[in-house]
């Protein structure tokens, strides 16, 4: 009898099919086809960068055009930030496939955060609540620190 494929062995496969084909703003319990203030969302898809590196690039600079657009009261362009960062976030666990599986999960679980605090982000900036968007960008940026510290691992001490 053949053994059967241990599941840890295909997730890193499973996930980087799975999140090559996430579109822009595809996260849980939000139905971003629906219409609201600015109409319906086109189904523009945000470029992944082929490397690890790149894409770290990529959201790296949205996330300083994010803080920039929130410190202006831009909703419009908060709206279109905090979409592409849902996007690549999306896609961190799938430039890494090397992850031991324990950490890819514990990425996978905070990148989920990290759309969760971006989709609440957006749409108070949408509402015109930007009193509260200034906690919810110190919430993302403590979200994608703790992103990078699970991808980097233990530290020796």
């Amino acid at each position: 009898m053949k053994p059967i494929a241990k599941p840890h062995s295909i997730l890193p496969a499973l996930a980087a099919l799975g999140l090559a084909l996430v579109p822009l703003g595809a996260e849980e319990g939000h139905d971003h086809s629906k219409p609201d203030k600015h109409g319906a969302h086109e189904s523009v898809k945000t470029p992944i960068p082929a490397s690890a590196e790149a894409l770290w690039a990529e959201i790296d600079a949205k996330a300083k055009s994010l803080a920039t657009q929130v410190a202006a009261k831009n909703a419009e362009a908060v709206h279109g930030d905090t979409l592409a960062l849902e996007a690549l976030t999306a896609a961190i666990s799938a430039k890494h496939p090397a992850l031991p599986t324990d950490r890819l999960k514990r990425v996978e679980g905070q990148v989920k955060n990290v759309a969760r605090v971006l989709d609440t982000l957006h749409h108070e900036a949408d509402e015109g609540k930007w009193d509260k968007t200034a906690p919810l960008m110190k919430q993302f940026e403590a979200a994608l620190s703790i992103v990078r510290q699970q991808i980097a691992g233990p530290t020796a001490n």
